[in-house]
C-alpha cells in the first residue's frame, strides 16, 4: 500500500559538506543581487516610461484647468500617420492661430497625450471637426501664452499609455519586494533560531540543521488544523490575477471596441486579442468556480501531537464543519513527498514526487465522515521531514472530498516526522 524511497536522497543530503552549503550561500547572494539589479533597471526605466506617457500628461490637464479660454482659428489638420517596425499609427495633427494681448501666437498641440497610437477612424473624426479656416475654443497658459492646447481633458490615449507603462515599472516594484519579503522572512526564520540556541538541547540543535521551522516547545502540544485560510487565500489570489489580466485587456479591448463603432475595424489587433479575452473570460468563471468552494463542508483535523516520531503512530480526530451529508465519499490520507532541485543547463528545475501513501479513513458513511478518529502508522524505514536548500521531505495530510454538480473538498495539511529518539511523544 505504500512506497519508500527515501535512503538514497537521505544519504545525498547528508554527505554534503558545509563547503557546498557555504558556496549555495553564496550563490543565493549573486541571484539575490542579479535579481534586485534586474528588477532596478524594469523599474528606473518602467517608472521614466510611467512618467513621459502617464504622470506628465495628468500634470499638464491638472494645469490647463485654470488656462484662459481663447478663440483660435484653424490653420491645417490633419491625420498624421507613423509607419515604424511597431506598424502604423496615427496622431492628430492640428495646427491653430490665437491671439493674446493684441499678439500672434501659433500652436499645434491637440492634447497632452504624447506619441502617437493605432486607430485611424477617432483621429479623423477630430481632424473633420476641426477644418481649415474654422473656429475654435484653445485654451492658454496666461503665465506663458505660448502654452496652448484644444483638449485639456483626460483622453483615451492617455489611459492607455498609462496602462501600458504601468507593468513595467509594477513588475520591478512587484520582484523588489518579493525577494525582500522572502529575505525578511529568512532573517526571521535565523533571529528565531537563534533566540532560542542557549534553550535547546543538542537533539534539538541538530533537529534544526534540517527542520528550521521546528519549535521544540510546540512539538508536544495538541494541533487543530482548519483549511479556511487556505481557501480563502486561494480566492483572493485567483481574484487579484483575474482583476490584473482583465484589467490590462481591458485597455486594448476598448481600443478594439471604439474602431469597430467607428465603421474603421481594427481586424488585425481584434483576431490578435481573441484568446487573451478568452482566458480572461476563463479565469473569471474560475474565480466564480473557487468561490463556490468557500461554501462547502470544512473537515477539521484534530492532532493529539504536533510532531510524530519514526515508527509511532500519528492518531487523528476529524469533524467535518457543515452538512457532511453533501458529500458522496471521503478520504484521508498521510503522504510522503520529496522535492529536489538541481541545474539543468542554465536553468533551476524541480521535481516533485509522491514516494508514501497511507490510508487513515476512507467512508461513504455520513456519520463517519462527519466525526471520526483513526491512526496512521509511520514507517521507522521511512525519511523524516527534512528542509535544506536544495532537498525538502514533506509529511502531509490529505483530505478530498467529492459533491456532486461542485467542486470537491480538496484540503491538504503539513505535519512534522521527527527521526527516532529527536524529541517526538509515543502515545
Amino acid at each position: 500500500m505504500a512506497r519508500f524511497s527515501f535512503g538514497r536522497r537521505k544519504r545525498r543530503t547528508q554527505d554534503q559538506p558545509a563547503a557546498s552549503a557555504l558556496g549555495h550561500s553564496r550563490k543565493q547572494r549573486r541571484g539575490r543581487r542579479a535579481w534586485y539589479v534586474c528588477c532596478d533597471f524594469f523599474g528606473a526605466f518602467g517608472g521614466l516610461f510611467f512618467y513621459m506617457f502617464f504622470i506628465r500628461p495628468v500634470m499638464g490637464v491638472l494645469d490647463a484647468r485654470d488656462w484662459h479660454a481663447t478663440p483660435c482659428t484653424i490653420i491645417s489638420s490633419d491625420v498624421g500617420v507613423h509607419d515604424d517596425d511597431d506598424g502604423v499609427t496615427y496622431s492628430v495633427d492640428i495646427t491653430y492661430r490665437y491671439e493674446v494681448s493684441g499678439r500672434s501666437f501659433t500652436s499645434s498641440r491637440y492634447s497632452f497625450a504624447t506619441g502617437s497610437s493605432s486607430g485611424r477612424a477617432g483621429k479623423q473624426k477630430i481632424v473633420d471637426a476641426h477644418r481649415p479656416g474654422s473656429q475654435a475654443l484653445c485654451y492658454v497658459d496666461p503665465s506663458d501664452p505660448q502654452q496652448a492646447v484644444l483638449n485639456r481633458k483626460m483622453t483615451g490615449g492617455i489611459w492607455l499609455a498609462g496602462g501600458l507603462s504601468a507593468i513595467f515599472p509594477a513588475i520591478g516594484i512587484g520582484g523588489i519586494v518579493g525577494v525582500a519579503y522572502a529575505q525578511h522572512r529568512r532573517n526571521r526564520r535565523s533571529r528565531a533560531l537563534a533566540q532560542h540556541a542557549d534553550n535547546r538541547t543538542r537533539a534539538d540543535d541538530a533537529l534544526a540543521a534540517f527542520l528550521p521551522d521546528y519549535e521544540p516547545r510546540q512539538a508536544h502540544e495538541p494541533a487543530t488544523l482548519s483549511p479556511t485560510g487556505k481557501r480563502i487565500g486561494g480566492v483572493i489570489a485567483i481574484f487579484v490575477f483575474a482583476a490584473f489580466w482583465n484589467g490590462i485587456v481591458s485597455i486594448f479591448a476598448n481600443e478594439v471596441v471604439q474602431s469597430h463603432r467607428s465603421g474603421n475595424p481594427q481586424w488585425f489587433l481584434t483576431i490578435f486579442l481573441i484568446p487573451f479575452l478568452l482566458v480572461g473570460i476563463a479565469v473569471v468563471g474560475f474565480f466564480f468556480y473557487a468561490l463556490l468552494g468557500l461554501l462547502n463542508p470544512r473537515p477539521v483535523l484534530m492532532l493529539q501531537s504536533r510532531a510524530v516520531e519514526l515508527g509511532d503512530f500519528l492518531d487523528i480526530r476529524w469533524q467535518v464543519r457543515g452538512n457532511a451529508r453533501r458529500m458522496r465519499h471521503m478520504a484521508i490520507e498521510l503522504r510522503g513527498g520529496e522535492e529536489g532541485t538541481y541545474r539543468r543547463g542554465p536553468d533551476s528545475v524541480t521535481e516533485k514526487q509522491t514516494v508514501a501513501v497511507i490510508p487513515v479513513m476512507d467512508s461513504s458513511d455520513p456519520i463517519t465522515m462527519s466525526d471520526g478518529s483513526a491512526s496512521a502508522p509511520i514507517p521507522q524505514t521511512a525519511m523524516h521531514s527534512l528542509q535544506l536548500s536544495n532537498n525538502r521531505i514533506i509529511w502531509s495530510l490529505h483530505v478530498t472530498g467529492s459533491i456532486p454538480r461542485f467542486p470537491d473538498v480538496k484540503d491538504e495539511y503539513t505535519i512534522t516526522v521527527l527521526p527516532r529518539g529527536g524529541g517526538g511523544r509515543r502515545w
